[in-house]
Protein backbone atom coordinates (compact mmCIF):
# COMPACT_ATOMS: atom_id res chain seq x y z
CA UNK A 1 0.00 0.00 0.00
CA UNK A 2 1.31 3.72 -0.75
CA UNK A 3 -0.16 7.07 -0.44
CA UNK A 4 -0.38 9.36 -3.47
CA UNK A 5 -1.21 13.07 -3.17
CA UNK A 6 -3.64 14.27 -6.09
CA UNK A 7 -4.38 18.08 -6.52
CA UNK A 8 -8.23 18.52 -7.26
CA UNK A 9 -9.63 21.76 -8.48
CA UNK A 10 -13.03 22.93 -7.13
CA UNK A 11 -15.35 26.03 -8.53
CA UNK A 12 -16.37 28.32 -5.46
CA UNK A 13 -20.40 27.98 -4.95
CA UNK A 14 -22.40 30.54 -3.72
CA UNK A 15 -25.15 29.80 -0.99
CA UNK A 16 -28.08 30.75 -3.19
CA UNK A 17 -26.06 28.13 -5.89
CA UNK A 18 -26.01 26.14 -3.18
CA UNK A 19 -29.40 25.98 -1.59
CA UNK A 20 -31.20 26.26 -5.76
CA UNK A 21 -28.97 23.16 -6.65
CA UNK A 22 -28.99 21.05 -3.67
CA UNK A 23 -32.30 21.29 -1.97
CA UNK A 24 -35.78 20.60 -3.53
CA UNK A 25 -38.15 23.19 -3.60
CA UNK A 26 -40.57 21.37 -0.98
CA UNK A 27 -37.20 21.58 1.18
CA UNK A 28 -36.80 25.33 0.04
CA UNK A 29 -40.41 25.98 1.04
CA UNK A 30 -40.57 24.75 4.19
CA UNK A 31 -37.25 26.85 5.51
CA UNK A 32 -38.98 29.86 3.75
CA UNK A 33 -42.18 29.18 6.19
CA UNK A 34 -39.88 28.54 9.20
CA UNK A 35 -38.34 31.64 8.32
CA UNK A 36 -41.58 33.66 8.04
CA UNK A 37 -40.98 34.42 4.22
CA UNK A 38 -42.36 34.35 1.21
CA UNK A 39 -42.04 31.01 -0.48
CA UNK A 40 -43.59 32.00 -4.03
CA UNK A 41 -41.64 32.32 -7.45
CA UNK A 42 -38.63 29.11 -8.58
CA UNK A 43 -36.14 27.80 -6.18
CA UNK A 44 -33.36 30.52 -6.84
CA UNK A 45 -36.39 33.27 -6.36
CA UNK A 46 -36.78 31.44 -2.49
CA UNK A 47 -32.99 30.42 -2.37
CA UNK A 48 -32.14 34.46 -2.20
CA UNK A 49 -34.83 35.51 0.09
CA UNK A 50 -33.87 32.52 2.53
CA UNK A 51 -29.98 33.83 1.96
CA UNK A 52 -31.38 37.79 2.80
CA UNK A 53 -33.02 36.28 5.98
CA UNK A 54 -30.47 33.78 7.66
CA UNK A 55 -26.80 32.75 7.94
CA UNK A 56 -26.13 29.58 6.51
CA UNK A 57 -25.60 27.54 9.60
CA UNK A 58 -28.84 28.76 10.63
CA UNK A 59 -30.90 27.76 7.42
CA UNK A 60 -28.89 24.00 7.67
CA UNK A 61 -30.15 23.75 11.25
CA UNK A 62 -33.70 24.31 10.39
CA UNK A 63 -32.84 20.77 8.36
CA UNK A 64 -33.40 17.42 10.03
CA UNK A 65 -30.41 14.84 10.01
CA UNK A 66 -31.54 12.68 7.43
CA UNK A 67 -31.90 15.61 4.71
CA UNK A 68 -28.48 16.66 5.67
CA UNK A 69 -26.63 13.39 5.23
CA UNK A 70 -28.53 12.90 1.90
CA UNK A 71 -27.08 16.59 1.65
CA UNK A 72 -23.81 15.12 2.07
CA UNK A 73 -24.39 12.20 -0.23
CA UNK A 74 -24.92 14.74 -2.97
CA UNK A 75 -21.70 16.74 -2.49
CA UNK A 76 -19.92 13.19 -1.71
CA UNK A 77 -19.21 13.97 1.79
CA UNK A 78 -18.94 11.67 4.67
CA UNK A 79 -22.21 11.60 6.78
CA UNK A 80 -21.41 10.15 10.15
CA UNK A 81 -21.25 12.81 13.21
CA UNK A 82 -23.75 14.59 15.44
CA UNK A 83 -25.74 17.15 13.71
CA UNK A 84 -23.56 20.43 14.61
CA UNK A 85 -20.40 18.72 13.16
CA UNK A 86 -22.01 17.54 9.84
CA UNK A 87 -23.44 21.19 9.68
CA UNK A 88 -20.20 22.60 10.03
CA UNK A 89 -18.83 19.87 7.17
CA UNK A 90 -21.10 21.38 4.90
CA UNK A 91 -20.78 24.77 5.52
CA UNK A 92 -17.01 24.88 4.87
CA UNK A 93 -17.63 22.92 1.44
CA UNK A 94 -20.05 25.31 0.36
CA UNK A 95 -17.25 27.92 0.94
CA UNK A 96 -14.07 26.02 -0.45
CA UNK A 97 -10.42 26.99 -1.44
CA UNK A 98 -10.02 27.16 -5.17
CA UNK A 99 -7.51 23.96 -5.25
CA UNK A 100 -6.88 21.41 -2.17
CA UNK A 101 -4.72 18.45 -2.00
CA UNK A 102 -6.09 15.27 -1.10
CA UNK A 103 -4.18 12.46 0.66
CA UNK A 104 -5.18 8.96 -1.11
CA UNK A 105 -4.25 5.74 0.13
CA UNK A 106 -4.48 3.14 -2.07
CA UNK A 107 -6.68 -0.16 -1.15
CA UNK A 108 -6.05 -4.02 -1.84
CA UNK A 109 -8.24 -5.42 -4.39
CA UNK A 110 -10.27 -6.97 -1.85
CA UNK A 111 -11.39 -3.68 -0.29
CA UNK A 112 -12.66 -1.99 -2.94
CA UNK A 113 -15.11 -4.71 -3.75
CA UNK A 114 -16.99 -4.40 -0.50
CA UNK A 115 -17.37 -0.55 -2.09
CA UNK A 116 -20.51 -1.99 -4.61
CA UNK A 117 -22.33 -3.88 -1.63
CA UNK A 118 -23.20 -0.52 -0.06
CA UNK A 119 -26.43 0.06 -0.12
CA UNK A 120 -27.27 2.61 -3.21
CA UNK A 121 -29.46 6.02 -2.49
CA UNK A 122 -33.26 5.69 -2.75
CA UNK A 123 -33.44 7.41 -6.76
CA UNK A 124 -30.77 3.89 -7.70
CA UNK A 125 -32.85 1.68 -5.68
CA UNK A 126 -36.30 3.19 -7.20
CA UNK A 127 -34.73 3.19 -11.01
CA UNK A 128 -33.52 -0.13 -10.52
CA UNK A 129 -37.14 -1.57 -9.52
CA UNK A 130 -38.71 -0.11 -12.03
CA UNK A 131 -36.34 -1.34 -14.33
CA UNK A 132 -36.36 -4.58 -13.69
CA UNK A 133 -39.66 -6.10 -11.81
CA UNK A 134 -42.37 -3.78 -13.45
CA UNK A 135 -45.13 -5.64 -14.97
CA UNK A 136 -48.36 -4.26 -15.69
CA UNK A 137 -51.40 -5.68 -16.55
CA UNK A 138 -52.08 -4.12 -20.21
CA UNK A 139 -55.02 -5.05 -22.17
CA UNK A 140 -57.01 -4.10 -25.21
CA UNK A 141 -59.12 -0.68 -23.14
CA UNK A 142 -55.96 0.26 -20.84
CA UNK A 143 -55.64 3.49 -20.52
CA UNK A 144 -52.80 5.89 -19.31
CA UNK A 145 -54.52 6.42 -15.92
CA UNK A 146 -54.96 2.78 -15.55
CA UNK A 147 -50.87 2.06 -15.84
CA UNK A 148 -50.60 4.95 -13.39
CA UNK A 149 -52.96 3.34 -11.33
CA UNK A 150 -51.09 0.11 -11.31
CA UNK A 151 -47.55 1.86 -11.18
CA UNK A 152 -48.55 3.55 -7.75
CA UNK A 153 -49.76 0.18 -6.10
CA UNK A 154 -46.29 -0.86 -7.08
CA UNK A 155 -44.20 1.71 -6.17
CA UNK A 156 -46.30 2.18 -2.56
CA UNK A 157 -46.07 -2.04 -2.14
CA UNK A 158 -42.21 -1.60 -2.97
CA UNK A 159 -41.51 1.21 -0.42
CA UNK A 160 -43.74 1.12 2.38
CA UNK A 161 -41.34 3.73 4.02
CA UNK A 162 -41.36 6.35 1.58
CA UNK A 163 -44.38 8.51 1.10
CA UNK A 164 -45.56 8.18 -2.57
CA UNK A 165 -48.46 10.60 -3.54
CA UNK A 166 -49.94 10.64 -6.96
CA UNK A 167 -50.72 13.93 -9.27
CA UNK A 168 -48.91 16.38 -7.03
CA UNK A 169 -49.15 19.81 -8.34
CA UNK A 170 -45.53 21.95 -9.27
CA UNK A 171 -44.15 24.99 -9.29
CA UNK A 172 -45.38 25.47 -12.99
CA UNK A 173 -48.98 24.75 -12.18
CA UNK A 174 -48.88 21.33 -13.86
CA UNK A 175 -48.84 17.87 -12.04
CA UNK A 176 -46.34 15.41 -12.34
CA UNK A 177 -47.90 11.70 -11.90
CA UNK A 178 -46.28 10.11 -8.96
CA UNK A 179 -44.24 11.80 -6.51
CA UNK A 180 -41.30 11.03 -3.77
CA UNK A 181 -41.63 14.49 -2.41
CA UNK A 182 -39.56 14.38 0.65
CA UNK A 183 -37.17 12.08 -1.13
CA UNK A 184 -36.90 14.86 -4.26
CA UNK A 185 -37.96 12.74 -6.68
CA UNK A 186 -40.53 13.01 -9.41
CA UNK A 187 -42.39 9.83 -11.75
CA UNK A 188 -44.06 11.02 -15.42
CA UNK A 189 -45.72 8.21 -16.97
CA UNK A 190 -46.33 8.12 -20.77
CA UNK A 191 -48.36 5.45 -22.32
CA UNK A 192 -48.10 5.14 -26.24
CA UNK A 193 -46.91 8.83 -26.61
CA UNK A 194 -47.11 10.20 -30.15
CA UNK A 195 -44.61 12.68 -31.09
CA UNK A 196 -46.33 15.57 -30.12
CA UNK A 197 -46.39 13.99 -27.00
CA UNK A 198 -42.75 13.25 -26.51
CA UNK A 199 -42.28 16.93 -27.87
CA UNK A 200 -44.18 18.72 -24.71
CA UNK A 201 -42.52 15.68 -22.43
CA UNK A 202 -39.17 17.12 -22.85
CA UNK A 203 -40.61 20.69 -21.49
CA UNK A 204 -42.45 19.05 -19.07
CA UNK A 205 -39.30 17.45 -17.41
CA UNK A 206 -37.43 20.61 -17.06
CA UNK A 207 -40.28 22.23 -15.77
CA UNK A 208 -40.33 19.38 -12.84
CA UNK A 209 -37.07 19.89 -12.48
CA UNK A 210 -37.59 23.20 -10.26
CA UNK A 211 -39.35 21.23 -7.91
CA UNK A 212 -37.61 17.66 -8.14
CA UNK A 213 -33.68 17.39 -7.57
CA UNK A 214 -34.34 13.51 -9.49
CA UNK A 215 -36.91 12.53 -12.16
CA UNK A 216 -37.22 9.04 -13.55
CA UNK A 217 -39.89 9.25 -17.11
CA UNK A 218 -41.32 5.71 -17.22
CA UNK A 219 -42.64 5.21 -21.27
CA UNK A 220 -44.44 2.30 -22.15
CA UNK A 221 -44.85 2.14 -26.07
CA UNK A 222 -44.85 -0.58 -28.47
CA UNK A 223 -41.86 -1.68 -30.56
CA UNK A 224 -42.47 0.08 -33.72
CA UNK A 225 -42.19 3.77 -31.91
CA UNK A 226 -38.62 2.94 -29.90
CA UNK A 227 -36.90 4.17 -32.47
CA UNK A 228 -38.43 8.03 -32.51
CA UNK A 229 -38.50 7.50 -28.48
CA UNK A 230 -35.18 7.02 -28.15
CA UNK A 231 -34.39 10.14 -29.87
CA UNK A 232 -36.38 12.08 -26.87
CA UNK A 233 -35.00 10.02 -24.27
CA UNK A 234 -31.80 10.74 -25.36
CA UNK A 235 -32.37 14.69 -24.51
CA UNK A 236 -34.59 13.77 -21.19
CA UNK A 237 -31.05 12.20 -19.90
CA UNK A 238 -29.27 14.99 -20.99
CA UNK A 239 -30.87 17.03 -18.49
CA UNK A 240 -29.47 16.74 -15.26
CA UNK A 241 -31.06 14.08 -12.74
CA UNK A 242 -33.05 12.26 -15.18
CA UNK A 243 -33.74 8.80 -15.97
CA UNK A 244 -35.95 7.25 -19.11
CA UNK A 245 -37.05 3.36 -18.73
CA UNK A 246 -38.93 2.45 -21.73
CA UNK A 247 -41.27 -0.71 -20.99
CA UNK A 248 -42.00 -2.02 -24.19
CA UNK A 249 -45.46 -3.95 -25.17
Amino acid sequence: MYNQYISVSVVMMSFVDFLSDILTKPQLIEIAKKLDISHSGNKRDISERIRDKAQPKEVLNLLNISELKEICDDMGLPKKGKKDEIVERIIENIYVSKTKKYKVRKKPAKATTSVSKRKSPFYKELYEVMYKELDFNIRSKTKEKDLEDQLFQFLRAKFPSHNIQSQVRTSSKGRIDLAFEKDGIGVELKYKPKKSDLQRLVQQVEEYKEDFKKIIVLIVAENKSISVIDKYKEKIENIEGCKVIIYKI
